[in-house]
């Protein structure tokens, strides 16, 4: 009774001590993936993530998972957003080819994974679902990769846009089967056309009035990089708050806040600042969260379906870009290096599970996937958040784009 200070034992390990020890976890595997020289740093943030949670050793909880969902929000919206301004959409029109061969690539990785589903007898609606699912390419490896290595150059371009218009095409082609999808739910007819409406209506819109708001207050303050810094992080994440709030859809909103970030008139443009170290500790906990987010039991069930469906996925990307790749100038070592750039899925634990609640009323759990659909979406989203950023890094060499000394 005379040391009342002294803390309780045995000691409990508070959450923010577990976080802190689970950054510096990712930074060691991060490190230790670098120094193989073969996978990027991102593979080691992912593998210690699933060391560390419910599949590993369960020191992320599921709670813990939870809590932490407005940081990989931020880390989405910061991926997102800088995807947007990288991509000239004066350039791409201009690029007609560029712009046929994402549009065809999209349409076929949809169109043949959902008759792979169907195959298995999972109901079409599901089997439409999964296929938007695939059409994704995780604009967070291919960014982080880019980035981690240095790579710039003609195909590092290509394959910025053509992760934009996937992940737009998959937006768009998910969010039209809502319709659908409430039907079957007996859902009333108007909720089932205009839940879609407003969502790509309403994201566009917010990230259009959040552009305007951004761009009035940028001239307001002084043009220092430190006060633009500030104001460009503060907005994003307010934008994550705001679509999240609204029920929108933080990516699309934060695509459409970068893609007009570099495409308006130049007088209206933003002064570009780098996120830098702060970018980097959202990027961590991303994907420290992703690779807690694994369940290689899944895998295990599925493994040879997991595996077909990642083949045809490569396969409908790739056809397309080596169909348009001489008429865009590409050699086939060009065209061969930017189709295994697209390889990354946009996994259920990572953007896209974050995109699919985001098309849901939040008080409304919305469809589940089939078990089958969603025991092999998972399995494959498993094996290509360990091998699609190996792959990305694989293309960004191989295309001589990236930094030899990285």
């Amino acid at each position: 009774m005379f040391f009342d200070f002294l803390p309780t034992f045995p000691l409990k390990l508070s959450e923010f001590l577990l976080f802190g020890l689970v950054l510096l976890a990712g930074l060691i595997g991060g490190r230790l993936a670098s120094l193989t020289r073969v996978m990027p740093v991102i593979t080691g943030y992912i593998v210690v993530g699933f060391i560390c949670g419910p599949g590993g050793f369960n020191l992320i909880t599921e709670s813990l998972l939870g809590d932490m969902r407005v940081f990989v929000d931020i880390s989405l919206g910061l991926i997102l957003f800088d995807l947007g301004r990288r991509i000239d959409l004066r350039w791409l029109v201009s690029e007609k080819w560029l712009l046929m061969t994402g549009l065809v690539e999209s349409a076929l990785t949809f169109a043949l994974l959902t008759m792979l589903f169907v195959a298995f007898d999972v109901p079409l609606m599901q089997a439409a679902i999964a296929g938007a699912v695939g059409v994704a390419t995780s604009a967070a490896v291919v960014m982080r990769v880019a980035n981690d290595v240095g790579s710039e150059g003609p195909v590092t371009r290509r394959a910025f846009s053509l992760v934009a218009i996937n992940n737009m095409v998959a937006l768009l082609l998910f969010t039209s089967l809502m319709p659908f999808v409430h039907l079957e739910n007996r859902v009333f007819f108007a909720d089932a056309l205009l839940h879609p409406l407003y969502l790509i209506a309403g994201s566009v819109l917010l990230g259009a009035v959040l552009f305007q708001l951004l761009v009035n207050m940028s001239r307001w303050l002084k043009r220092t990089n430190t006060e633009q810094f500030i104001l460009q992080l503060a907005m994003i994440v307010a934008a994550v708050g705001l679509a999240n709030m609204l029920h929108l859809s933080v990516l699309l909103t934060l695509l459409t806040l970068g893609l007009m970030a570099r495409n308006v008139h130049p007088h209206r443009r933003l002064p570009v600042v780098e996120f830098g170290d702060v970018a980097q500790l959202f990027f961590v906990v991303l994907f420290v969260m992703t690779g807690a987010g694994l369940k290689l039991g899944d895998f295990s069930t599925v493994a040879w379906l997991a595996l077909v469906f990642v083949m045809v996925r490569y396969a409908a990307k790739a056809l397309p870009i080596f169909a348009f790749g001489t008429l865009s100038k590409l050699s086939w070592h060009q065209s061969t290096a930017l189709s295994l750039s697209l390889t990354p899925i946009a996994g259920l634990a990572a953007g896209m599970t974050f995109m699919m609640g985001d098309m849901f009323v939040a008080n409304g759990p919305g469809p589940a996937l089939s078990s089958l659909a969603g025991t092999v979406l998972l399995a494959s989203v498993t094996l290509m958040q360990l091998v699609g950023p190996v792959a990305a890094r694989f293309a960004f060499t191989y295309a001589n784009e990236a930094d030899p000394n990285t």
